[in-house]
């Protein structure tokens, strides 16, 4: 008979490991994970059917949606997707803004001096970028609370991102009740975000909201030495 192996010894300046939720997918496991319908052709062969799919998953089910996301590696169809809803939702945005601008301006004689061109290319920026450099700062917030210690890469926050925004694309523009939805978007996709990751769900809320931190604390900074630089000057 083998020797019992010896038990690890304790060490006590271990840091702490990251929980999670399920065990991590495997290549030679027999359970693989499902795609997500956007990107499963062989079983829906139809764009169309796999587009809507894939919303209608992310809002009956986030956390599913979430949890297929590692099952695949290419970054372009999770952009395409979040291009497929973002595009319309932002012009729809962008006409309402404007309708809502000229309505307040004739009723209250206010001119504006807002130019469309900066919406119009905030707008490009957001969509066309914005899924990358906010994913990568995401994934920097996430890596900074431990949360990608069971593998997950960059490229896995922003397919993430780009599938959570695109479902979110499908009503953010909707005025005043963007606002309610919203804030139900942050908890699922803060949920989601740990989900995607195998890690624990604080985890997921602590890197997202690790930005908003961050801005307090640099408007306090700044409201705090910018009048006292102005008063050594003077």
């Amino acid at each position: 008979p083998h020797p019992e192996p010896e038990p690890p010894v304790f060490n006590p300046y271990q840091p702490p490991m990251a929980g999670r939720l399920e065990p991590a997918p495997q290549a030679w496991s027999q359970d693989e994970p499902a795609l997500v319908p956007w990107e499963d052709e062989a079983a829906i062969p139809g764009a169309i059917d796999r587009w809507w799919a894939t919303v209608r998953l992310g809002f009956t089910d986030p956390m599913g949606l979430s949890g297929r996301v590692p099952s695949t590696t290419p970054m372009l169809p999770a952009w395409l997707f979040c291009l497929t809803t973002g595009v319309p939702s932002l012009t729809l945005n962008l006409a309402l803004s404007e309708m809502m601008r000229q309505a307040m301006s004739s009723l209250f004689g206010i001119s504006s001096h807002q130019n469309p061109m900066v919406q119009v290319l905030g707008a490009v920026f957001s969509l066309f970028i914005g899924p990358f450099v906010g994913g990568a700062f995401l994934h920097l917030f996430l890596w900074m609370w431990g949360g990608t210690k069971e593998g997950g890469d960059m490229a896995l926050t922003i397919r993430f991102s780009c599938y959570a925004q695109g479902v979110y694309y499908m009503v953010g523009w909707i005025p005043i009740l963007n606002i309610l939805l919203g804030i139900g978007f942050w908890i699922a996709f803060s949920m989601g975000l740990a989900k995607a990751h195998r890690t624990d769900t604080w985890r997921g809320f602590a890197a997202t909201l690790t930005p908003v931190l961050v801005c307090c604390c640099i408007g306090i900074g700044a409201a705090i030495m910018i009048p006292a630089m102005l008063g050594l000057r003077h």
